[in-house]
């Protein structure tokens, strides 16, 4: 993917540093994939208290057990309610591309629920995905639930792609950055979601960043 030039991973990270320094604190990695978030703040020599992670594919989450960078790892679907982590738990949150993949913008309630009253939530929208989400957003706004803090600048995302004649295949992206005010209600059980475990050992234990 860095051959085409994809751009979002890094500039979803450098607006997590910016506005949730991760050092010591509980971050929450959102469709996870193979961890490269995670991967790309350690290189940067941060070390967050923990790193857990959800995605849907339990194959994805493999390799990213792997790195030994994550503590809690989940395979979940992002549109099953409520996600299998505490209310009021993490400091902050990242979600990178996945959401134009997410077809009920609901879940955005799950991000305010499992996230600190003053934690951060940096979420990567693309222009053809926003405006799905758009209504919920200024749904919670209105109530409080958490406000608009800073939206990057218009960005590509394949920055290496020459889209010619075809310019609306290009995919322009804005890391949205929000801070969540209500402090949520725990009314979710916890569920039984997959939980990925090291296949040399019976739990599984992070390595340092």
């Amino acid at each position: 993917m860095e051959k085409l030039g994809f751009a979002s991973p890094g500039a979803c990270v450098e607006t997590l540093i910016s506005y949730c320094p991760p050092d010591g604190k509980d971050i929450l990695d959102i469709g996870a994939g193979t961890g490269v978030l995670a991967q790309k703040i350690c290189a940067k020599g941060h070390k967050a208290n923990t790193f857990d992670a959800m995605d849907l594919s339990p194959k994805m989450l493999e390799h990213l057990v792997k790195k030994g960078i994550y503590n809690k790892v989940e395979a979940w679907n992002m549109m099953e309610y409520p996600w299998p982590f505490p209310a009021n738990h993490y400091d902050g949150s990242m979600c990178n591309g996945v959401l134009i993949y997410v077809d009920d913008p609901e879940c955005l309630e799950e991000f305010v629920r499992i996230t600190k009253p003053g934690g951060i939530c940096v979420i990567m929208f693309r222009h053809d995905g926003y405006p799905m989400y758009e209504k919920k957003d200024m749904e919670l706004r209105a109530r409080g639930a958490w406000e608009l803090l800073h939206k990057t600048g218009d960005a590509r995302n394949f920055q290496s792609i020459d889209f010619g004649e075809n310019p609306e295949d290009d995919v322009i992206f804005n890391q949205w950055v929000f801070r969540v005010l209500e402090k949520s209600e725990e009314t979710a059980p916890m569920y039984d979601a997959e939980l990925i475990k090291n296949s040399d050992s019976e739990t599984y234990t992070p390595m340092a960043c």
